[in-house]
């Protein structure tokens, strides 16, 4: 006897009214178990004919404990239906989505519409699908399984005819093509907003088609002042020392806004022309009005953040003196000649610290400071006794406090110099 198992999945059911096993025994539970899987299967609308025979055809009566079945199984042919006859509409963009998000959707809603179709309606093409399925000794009964291979084949065959009907609706393309306009926001307006996150932020609030292949895509997002003034607050936090020389220029990113709270921050409007084609590759055509909006509030934020930054951490580079010139203590005593090398240093300055003894481990005494050009020489004077020397030596100078700043190297003596009358001492570094 013909007999026919169907699985909805929106409603289980059996398609045949009156289904008995017509099988016995073991064969008839294997039947059984085969029958469960397929009304249990979750996914998508099957019909399978005939399972006794195919069940019998198979069956092995040596007593294993488990067996593999191959069951062919028939899918409505979905394309050989009048489209005027399924109740279906393509559902209307949603820009929150994605292109393939929107396919998705509308291939869902196409299909849950086919198979409530097939479900009441006398069909007469269908497309047959070899399923796999394990059966298997649970305890005193039997079970089978759907295999991943056949589930797969399932998914395939129905998606295929779907997207074949949506990508031969006119409705359809027009409003996935709408959708990839809308999607296409974050990687062609990335640059105009300043960075990745920020363009996240903004929503898509409508998309309009201007004709020849122009798109109008509306948008609304934090407002940029506010926004990249939270940026320029956290940049000019993030400074703790200083710098020397030329001012500090600052750029300022929206690549990574997880430091910024944008909650109480006010949306504003603005609005980008996408150019896209019938595949749905999209390009940034203009949007003069957003950009130059977005690119004054960040070049203003950036200018504040660079003048507050160099107000307070800036060290300007300072008037080199004379060589020779004394800027600390007082040049008076014996003799001592430094000598210096300008392939150490475009410039030296150099300090004498009296020590109690000759130990240079001390921290001695601030007695004279001389500033000196390199390849040049100079001469000061020391009171009687021992002296630490530190060269500082650099090619820019910041004044007394910073002396040559970051870049500038320092040396220290390995032992005491002394000064003592009647001697002149020549000290050199490099």
């Amino acid at each position: 006897m013909n007999q026919s198992v169907s699985r909805i999945p929106f409603a289980a059911l059996l398609c045949a009214a009156s289904l008995f096993l017509c099988g016995c025994g073991a064969s008839g539970a294997h039947e059984k178990a085969i029958e469960n899987a397929i009304v249990a299967y979750p996914d998508y609308y099957i019909e399978v004919r005939s399972l006794s025979e195919q069940v019998r055809s198979q069956y092995d009566d040596s007593g294993k404990s488990a067996a593999e079945y191959t069951i062919t199984a028939d899918i409505p042919y979905y394309l050989s239906l009048d489209e005027n006859a399924v109740s279906f509409d393509p559902p209307a963009p949603d820009y929150s989505l994605s292109a393939a998000q929107y396919r998705s959707r509308a291939r869902l809603l196409l299909r849950q519409a086919l198979e409530t179709y097939a479900l009441d309606h006398e069909l007469d093409s269908y497309v047959e699908v070899p399923l796999t399925f394990t059966v298997y000794r649970s305890g005193s009964s039997w079970e089978a399984a759907l295999s991943g291979v056949s589930k797969n084949e399932i998914e395939q065959t129905v998606e295929s005819m779907m997207d074949q009907i949506l990508d031969g609706s006119e409705a359809y393309t027009q409003n996935a093509l709408l959708c990839a306009v809308a999607g296409s926001k974050n990687a062609l307006l990335k640059d105009v907003f300043g960075g990745g996150d920020y363009v996240s932020l903004a929503g898509v609030t409508d998309v309009t088609d201007e004709g020849n292949g122009l798109y109008t895509l509306f948008l609304t997002f934090p407002d940029p002042v506010e926004l990249y003034a939270a940026l320029a607050e956290d940049y000019y936090a993030s400074y703790n020392q200083p710098f020397y020389g030329s001012e500090a220029s600052v750029s300022l990113s929206a690549d990574d806004l997880s430091g910024v709270d944008v909650s109480a921050m006010a949306y504003t409007a603005g609005s980008a022309v996408i150019s896209c084609d019938a595949d749905g590759v999209c390009a940034l055509y203009e949007a003069p009005s957003l950009e130059s909006y977005i690119a004054a509030a960040k070049a203003a934020a950036e200018a504040t953040a660079a003048a507050r930054i160099n107000a307070e951490w800036r060290v300007p580079e300072q008037e080199t003196p004379a060589s020779g010139t004394i800027l600390e203590g007082e040049s008076r005593g014996n003799d001592i000649v430094f000598v210096t090398s300008a392939e150490v240093g475009t410039y030296y300055y150099v300090r004498f610290y009296l020590l109690p003894g000759e130990d240079v481990s001390e921290e001695g005494e601030l007695t004279l400071g001389v500033f000196i050009t390199g390849g040049k020489k100079a001469t000061v004077r020391l009171p009687s006794g021992y002296y630490r020397v530190d060269c500082h030596t650099g090619d820019a100078w910041y004044g007394l406090d910073a002396l040559f700043g970051a870049d500038g190297d320092q040396f220290g003596s390995d032992s005491a110099i002394r000064s003592r009358s009647g001697y002149i001492n020549t000290i050199s570094f490099g």
